[in-house]
């Protein structure tokens, strides 16, 4: 059973409730050769981009690194430059994306995540052309479908709608990952205190389980570009929560809470006795580019650098049910003026 089979049957099996379920396909390019100055580059990394791409020209702009100041700074410069780096982490994904160069030429490419596409080609090159003034770079690409599967539920009463959200990737996760299973089962915790202790009332909470979560958010983006935004109080992410040390993200690519919103969260979580940290999200994710202008509540795990390779087998249960309570008292109190 694929993890997509997976989360229809037991979601049914364990509520009795219909799941919604929105196929969706989107068309990506695959790297298959690189050439610099006419020479034949090996390619050693897999990540596909979004647009087909033949030959690359600009300014070749040289950085040691690159950072948060650049995106205001140097953002006219390098958005039509092709960008040398000494090395590129997953601090660093986040910055190429906001500022879009042409392309990223890098000698070394270190990743937490397995991110499997991204909007900007970035070529892991171990030695660097000497005269890069004179630099040509030519790419041949291959068009693929890649297909993935969201699921919704919608419960309680309302016009309005308030998101939870689980990202996955049915490309790459298994069910017994520890980083799908653990957010998987707050996610179902949450729903059984919904269908248990009490509906919300004056709006609906959407349970959206979006496919492609390392394929740049495909399902996240497809299902939001077709409902009534209008209708969204806001949304709460459930991403990486459940294994412990969960920080609530105040900013990613853009804030995800204004002052008001986080004012209220941290009142509601000091009359449960729970403190927690707020944190800028280091590792990559367009979450905030996809759902903009409302505001998104986020406890994410961090540091875990092994979440995205332990076995299920290390979950732990008082995690789980720690960062469901917190999820769960959140999203019954705060649009409790609504009811």
């Amino acid at each position: 059973m694929n993890i997509s089979e997976y989360i229809q049957f037991d979601l049914e099996k364990s509520f009795g409730l219909k799941i919604n379920r929105e196929i969706f396909s989107e068309k990506v390019f695959e790297l298959k050769k690189l050439y610099i100055n006419e020479r034949k580059i090996h390619l050693e990394n897999d990540i596909k981009i979004t647009k087909q791409t033949g030959f690359i020209e600009g300014e070749i702009i040289k950085e040691k690194a690159i950072f948060p100041f650049m995106c205001g700074e140097k953002e006219k410069i390098i958005k039509n430059s092709i960008l040398f780096l000494e090395k590129v982490d997953e601090l660093d994904l986040k910055y190429i994306y906001m500022l879009k160069p042409k392309c990223v030429l890098t000698k070394e490419f270190s990743l937490n995540q397995k991110i499997k596409l991204f909007n900007i080609p970035i070529f892991n090159v171990k030695k660097f052309p000497e005269k890069t003034e004179d630099i040509k770079i030519e790419l041949k690409t291959k068009g693929k479908e890649i297909h993935g599967t969201n699921f919704y539920i919608d419960i309680g009463y309302g016009n309005y709608f308030f998101y939870l959200i689980l990202p996955y990737d049915s490309k790459i996760q298994k069910i017994e990952d520890l980083n799908f299973l653990g957010s998987y089962r707050v996610l179902k915790e949450i729903i059984r205190r919904l269908l248990k202790v009490s509906y919300t009332k004056g709006y609906r909470v959407r349970v959206l389980i979006c496919d492609l979560k390392n394929h740049l958010n495909i399902g996240l983006k497809k299902h939001f570009e077709n409902i009534n935004i209008s209708r969204v109080l806001g949304a709460l992410n459930l991403q990486d929560t459940g294994l412990g040390n969960e920080k609530l993200i105040v900013k990613n690519i853009r804030y995800l809470l204004d002052r008001d919103m986080e004012k209220r969260i941290i009142k509601i979580l000091d009359k449960l006795g729970v403190k927690v940290e707020r944190y800028p999200m280091r590792e990559f994710s367009n979450v905030d580019e996809i759902v903009q202008d409302i505001p998104i509540v986020w406890f994410y795990s961090y540091p875990n650098t092994n979440k995205n390779s332990l076995h299920s087998a290390f979950l732990n249960r008082e995690f789980i049910n720690h960062s469901a309570f917190v999820n769960f008292s959140i999203l019954k109190n705060l649009y409790r003026e609504i009811e």
